[in-house]
Protein backbone atom coordinates (compact mmCIF):
# COMPACT_ATOMS: atom_id res chain seq x y z
CA UNK A 1 0.00 0.00 0.00
CA UNK A 2 2.18 2.69 -1.01
CA UNK A 3 2.21 6.32 0.11
CA UNK A 4 5.14 8.14 0.39
CA UNK A 5 4.09 11.09 2.46
CA UNK A 6 4.66 11.37 6.05
CA UNK A 7 1.24 11.09 8.10
CA UNK A 8 -0.59 13.91 8.63
CA UNK A 9 -3.51 13.26 11.54
CA UNK A 10 -5.35 16.45 10.03
CA UNK A 11 -4.79 15.38 6.50
CA UNK A 12 -5.87 11.80 7.46
CA UNK A 13 -9.36 12.70 8.62
CA UNK A 14 -9.87 14.14 5.68
CA UNK A 15 -11.69 11.73 3.55
CA UNK A 16 -11.81 11.84 -0.70
CA UNK A 17 -14.82 9.22 -1.42
CA UNK A 18 -15.16 7.79 -5.20
CA UNK A 19 -17.57 6.57 -7.05
CA UNK A 20 -16.50 3.93 -9.44
CA UNK A 21 -18.93 3.75 -12.32
CA UNK A 22 -18.43 6.68 -14.60
CA UNK A 23 -15.88 7.95 -12.21
CA UNK A 24 -12.92 5.36 -12.04
CA UNK A 25 -14.39 3.44 -14.80
CA UNK A 26 -15.80 4.03 -18.23
CA UNK A 27 -19.06 2.24 -18.55
CA UNK A 28 -20.63 0.86 -21.71
CA UNK A 29 -23.93 -0.36 -21.08
CA UNK A 30 -25.16 0.41 -25.29
CA UNK A 31 -22.38 -2.49 -25.71
CA UNK A 32 -23.48 -5.22 -23.28
CA UNK A 33 -27.11 -4.19 -24.17
CA UNK A 34 -26.27 -4.94 -28.10
CA UNK A 35 -23.92 -8.26 -27.35
CA UNK A 36 -27.27 -9.26 -25.15
CA UNK A 37 -29.64 -8.90 -28.06
CA UNK A 38 -26.91 -11.18 -30.39
CA UNK A 39 -26.95 -14.06 -27.89
CA UNK A 40 -31.01 -13.76 -27.51
CA UNK A 41 -33.38 -15.19 -29.76
CA UNK A 42 -35.06 -12.35 -29.83
CA UNK A 43 -34.44 -8.80 -29.34
CA UNK A 44 -35.39 -6.28 -26.60
CA UNK A 45 -32.71 -7.41 -24.68
CA UNK A 46 -32.43 -4.05 -23.05
CA UNK A 47 -35.95 -3.79 -22.22
CA UNK A 48 -36.23 -7.19 -20.99
CA UNK A 49 -32.89 -6.61 -18.50
CA UNK A 50 -34.21 -3.16 -17.10
CA UNK A 51 -37.70 -4.45 -16.59
CA UNK A 52 -36.69 -7.47 -14.44
CA UNK A 53 -34.42 -5.29 -11.51
CA UNK A 54 -31.86 -8.04 -11.22
CA UNK A 55 -29.05 -5.32 -11.56
CA UNK A 56 -30.93 -3.91 -8.69
CA UNK A 57 -31.31 -6.76 -6.81
CA UNK A 58 -27.87 -8.02 -7.14
CA UNK A 59 -26.44 -4.62 -6.29
CA UNK A 60 -28.23 -4.95 -3.04
CA UNK A 61 -26.93 -8.60 -2.14
CA UNK A 62 -29.91 -10.67 -2.57
CA UNK A 63 -28.70 -12.81 -5.56
CA UNK A 64 -25.53 -14.67 -5.34
CA UNK A 65 -23.10 -14.37 -8.40
CA UNK A 66 -24.38 -17.45 -9.24
CA UNK A 67 -28.38 -16.55 -8.94
CA UNK A 68 -27.76 -13.38 -10.70
CA UNK A 69 -25.44 -15.06 -13.85
CA UNK A 70 -28.61 -17.88 -13.78
CA UNK A 71 -31.12 -15.34 -14.04
CA UNK A 72 -29.65 -12.73 -16.58
CA UNK A 73 -29.02 -16.08 -18.90
CA UNK A 74 -32.46 -16.40 -18.99
CA UNK A 75 -33.47 -12.95 -20.21
CA UNK A 76 -30.71 -13.26 -22.34
CA UNK A 77 -31.52 -16.79 -23.89
CA UNK A 78 -32.97 -19.59 -21.49
CA UNK A 79 -32.63 -22.00 -24.04
CA UNK A 80 -29.43 -22.34 -25.79
CA UNK A 81 -26.35 -24.00 -23.78
CA UNK A 82 -24.48 -20.85 -22.79
CA UNK A 83 -22.09 -21.04 -20.03
CA UNK A 84 -22.26 -18.49 -16.95
CA UNK A 85 -18.63 -17.79 -17.62
CA UNK A 86 -19.87 -16.82 -20.94
CA UNK A 87 -23.28 -14.57 -19.71
CA UNK A 88 -20.31 -13.40 -16.92
CA UNK A 89 -17.92 -12.32 -19.89
CA UNK A 90 -20.87 -10.01 -21.59
CA UNK A 91 -22.27 -8.81 -18.23
CA UNK A 92 -18.61 -7.56 -17.82
CA UNK A 93 -18.40 -5.48 -20.89
CA UNK A 94 -20.58 -2.99 -19.10
CA UNK A 95 -17.61 -2.02 -18.02
CA UNK A 96 -15.12 -0.73 -20.68
CA UNK A 97 -12.12 0.11 -18.84
CA UNK A 98 -10.40 1.88 -16.07
CA UNK A 99 -10.54 5.99 -16.27
CA UNK A 100 -6.50 6.29 -15.97
CA UNK A 101 -6.46 9.99 -15.18
CA UNK A 102 -8.84 9.83 -12.53
CA UNK A 103 -7.17 6.28 -10.88
CA UNK A 104 -3.57 8.91 -10.97
CA UNK A 105 -5.39 11.31 -9.11
CA UNK A 106 -6.90 9.34 -6.38
CA UNK A 107 -3.45 7.86 -6.36
CA UNK A 108 -2.07 11.69 -5.75
CA UNK A 109 -4.45 12.73 -2.97
CA UNK A 110 -3.26 9.12 -1.05
CA UNK A 111 0.22 10.60 -1.70
CA UNK A 112 -0.60 14.00 -0.44
CA UNK A 113 -1.47 12.53 2.79
CA UNK A 114 -5.38 12.36 2.47
CA UNK A 115 -7.34 9.67 3.05
CA UNK A 116 -9.14 8.36 -0.40
CA UNK A 117 -11.85 5.80 -0.11
CA UNK A 118 -14.89 3.87 -2.17
CA UNK A 119 -18.10 4.34 -1.99
CA UNK A 120 -20.47 2.14 -4.90
CA UNK A 121 -23.38 0.44 -6.00
CA UNK A 122 -21.95 -2.56 -7.56
CA UNK A 123 -22.86 -6.64 -7.84
CA UNK A 124 -20.08 -9.31 -6.61
CA UNK A 125 -19.92 -10.31 -10.71
CA UNK A 126 -18.40 -7.07 -11.31
CA UNK A 127 -16.45 -6.41 -8.35
CA UNK A 128 -14.61 -9.68 -9.03
CA UNK A 129 -14.19 -8.79 -12.64
CA UNK A 130 -12.23 -5.19 -11.10
CA UNK A 131 -10.11 -6.75 -8.96
CA UNK A 132 -8.96 -9.11 -11.39
CA UNK A 133 -8.47 -6.83 -13.86
CA UNK A 134 -8.33 -3.12 -12.25
CA UNK A 135 -7.11 -4.00 -8.61
CA UNK A 136 -5.04 0.12 -8.73
CA UNK A 137 -8.91 0.97 -9.15
CA UNK A 138 -10.23 -0.26 -5.97
CA UNK A 139 -6.87 0.80 -4.62
CA UNK A 140 -7.57 2.95 -0.73
CA UNK A 141 -3.68 2.76 0.11
CA UNK A 142 -4.86 2.43 3.63
CA UNK A 143 -6.09 -0.82 5.09
CA UNK A 144 -7.99 1.69 7.12
CA UNK A 145 -9.95 3.94 4.80
CA UNK A 146 -13.06 2.91 3.54
CA UNK A 147 -13.96 0.35 0.62
CA UNK A 148 -17.79 0.42 0.63
CA UNK A 149 -19.48 -2.12 -2.04
CA UNK A 150 -23.45 -2.17 -1.77
CA UNK A 151 -23.60 -5.71 -2.11
CA UNK A 152 -21.40 -6.45 0.87
CA UNK A 153 -23.66 -3.69 3.09
CA UNK A 154 -27.24 -4.95 1.89
CA UNK A 155 -28.35 -1.56 1.00
CA UNK A 156 -27.63 0.65 -2.20
CA UNK A 157 -26.67 4.43 -2.45
CA UNK A 158 -29.47 6.26 -1.69
CA UNK A 159 -30.13 4.34 1.24
CA UNK A 160 -29.00 5.74 4.28
CA UNK A 161 -27.79 2.22 6.06
CA UNK A 162 -24.60 2.41 2.88
CA UNK A 163 -23.71 5.92 3.83
CA UNK A 164 -23.57 5.02 7.51
CA UNK A 165 -20.87 2.67 7.04
CA UNK A 166 -18.90 5.92 6.28
CA UNK A 167 -17.37 6.80 9.68
CA UNK A 168 -14.28 8.70 11.63
CA UNK A 169 -13.74 11.17 9.38
CA UNK A 170 -13.98 14.97 9.77
CA UNK A 171 -14.64 16.32 6.40
CA UNK A 172 -16.06 13.83 3.34
CA UNK A 173 -15.74 15.28 0.04
CA UNK A 174 -17.82 12.55 -2.19
CA UNK A 175 -17.24 12.38 -6.28
CA UNK A 176 -19.73 10.52 -7.92
CA UNK A 177 -21.75 11.12 -10.95
CA UNK A 178 -25.84 10.85 -9.88
CA UNK A 179 -27.15 13.77 -8.39
CA UNK A 180 -28.97 12.46 -6.16
CA UNK A 181 -26.40 10.14 -4.33
CA UNK A 182 -24.56 13.36 -3.45
CA UNK A 183 -27.83 15.14 -2.38
CA UNK A 184 -28.03 12.51 0.04
CA UNK A 185 -24.42 12.45 1.56
CA UNK A 186 -24.70 16.62 1.69
CA UNK A 187 -27.86 17.19 3.24
CA UNK A 188 -28.03 14.23 4.85
CA UNK A 189 -24.72 13.61 6.57
CA UNK A 190 -22.88 16.71 6.11
CA UNK A 191 -20.10 16.25 3.19
CA UNK A 192 -19.13 17.94 0.22
CA UNK A 193 -20.19 16.77 -3.18
CA UNK A 194 -18.42 16.90 -6.60
CA UNK A 195 -20.86 16.08 -9.59
CA UNK A 196 -18.34 14.11 -12.23
CA UNK A 197 -19.76 14.35 -15.45
CA UNK A 198 -17.21 13.93 -18.50
CA UNK A 199 -17.70 9.76 -18.45
CA UNK A 200 -21.62 9.54 -17.65
CA UNK A 201 -23.02 6.40 -19.11
CA UNK A 202 -27.05 7.47 -20.01
CA UNK A 203 -27.41 4.09 -20.71
CA UNK A 204 -26.53 2.76 -17.32
CA UNK A 205 -29.22 0.76 -16.25
CA UNK A 206 -29.43 2.21 -12.28
CA UNK A 207 -29.59 5.23 -13.82
CA UNK A 208 -33.04 4.27 -14.96
CA UNK A 209 -34.39 4.15 -12.10
CA UNK A 210 -32.49 6.74 -9.67
CA UNK A 211 -32.83 9.59 -12.25
CA UNK A 212 -33.47 12.36 -10.07
CA UNK A 213 -31.07 15.89 -11.12
CA UNK A 214 -32.36 17.72 -8.02
CA UNK A 215 -29.03 19.43 -6.83
CA UNK A 216 -27.75 20.38 -3.53
CA UNK A 217 -28.39 23.66 -2.85
CA UNK A 218 -24.78 24.01 -0.08
CA UNK A 219 -21.52 22.26 -0.61
CA UNK A 220 -21.66 21.30 -3.82
CA UNK A 221 -19.82 21.58 -7.48
CA UNK A 222 -19.88 20.83 -11.16
CA UNK A 223 -16.67 19.50 -12.41
CA UNK A 224 -17.48 18.70 -16.46
CA UNK A 225 -13.08 18.33 -16.83
CA UNK A 226 -10.59 17.21 -15.08
CA UNK A 227 -9.52 20.89 -14.17
CA UNK A 228 -12.88 21.67 -12.92
CA UNK A 229 -12.22 18.58 -10.54
CA UNK A 230 -9.03 19.83 -9.33
CA UNK A 231 -10.34 23.41 -8.77
CA UNK A 232 -13.62 22.11 -6.72
CA UNK A 233 -11.42 19.64 -4.64
CA UNK A 234 -9.43 22.71 -3.92
CA UNK A 235 -12.42 24.96 -3.03
CA UNK A 236 -12.87 22.17 -0.55
CA UNK A 237 -9.64 22.35 1.20
CA UNK A 238 -7.91 19.25 -0.53
CA UNK A 239 -4.86 20.51 -2.26
CA UNK A 240 -2.16 18.13 -3.92
CA UNK A 241 0.41 18.54 -6.67
CA UNK A 242 -1.77 17.53 -9.44
CA UNK A 243 -3.91 20.85 -9.13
Amino acid sequence: MENTTPSNPNKKKTLVLFDIGSVLASLDFDYFYAIGDCLSKTKGFQKRYESSVIDKIAMEGKLSETEYLEELKKLINPIDEISLDLIAYVYNLCCKTQIDEMVQLKKEISKAGYSVGILSNMNSTIHKHLLNNYPEMLETYDEKSPSIFSYEVGAIKPDNKIYESIKNFDKVIFIDDKQMYLKKGIDEFGWFGILFTPYIDLSETIRQIHSDKTQPTKNFKIANNMVELKIALNNFGVKVSAL
